[in-house]
């Protein structure tokens, strides 16, 4: 995205952390992502968690992504420059395909604000 869309940031907040659990082998980090818009539009914000999980596929390790945003003033107040648009909810799927390559399917709802 960084090539075509250079005016957008993207930072993460939060390392991408092992969950406590062995048997539930989680990892989630915090983005900012903020997007800028044409005029007359205000530039949107996102504060979001992303966590990864593994999944067993019929041909091999999958991986499913769940993204949704998160509210913490304390890690990223409100800015008046920009609308906080918001992640109602996003899952991918990443499945090895027979023969090589990867399938992905990816299902998201966003609010703009």
């Amino acid at each position: 995205r960084r090539a075509w869309d250079a005016l957008s940031s993207f930072a993460v907040l939060g390392p991408a952390t092992a969950a406590a659990d062995a048997a539930a082998p989680t990892s989630w980090s915090t983005w900012h992502v903020c997007t800028r818009s044409p005029w007359p539009l205000m530039d949107r914000e996102f504060l979001f968690r992303q966590w990864v999980l593994p999944m067993q596929c019929a041909h091999g390790q999958g991986h499913a992504v769940v993204v949704r945003s998160v509210e913490d003033p304390a890690l990223l107040p409100e800015s008046g420059d920009r609308v906080r648009a918001s992640v109602q909810h996003q899952g991918c799927l990443l499945r090895p395909l027979p023969g090589g390559g990867l399938g992905l399917t990816c299902c998201t709802q966003l609010d703009m604000g």
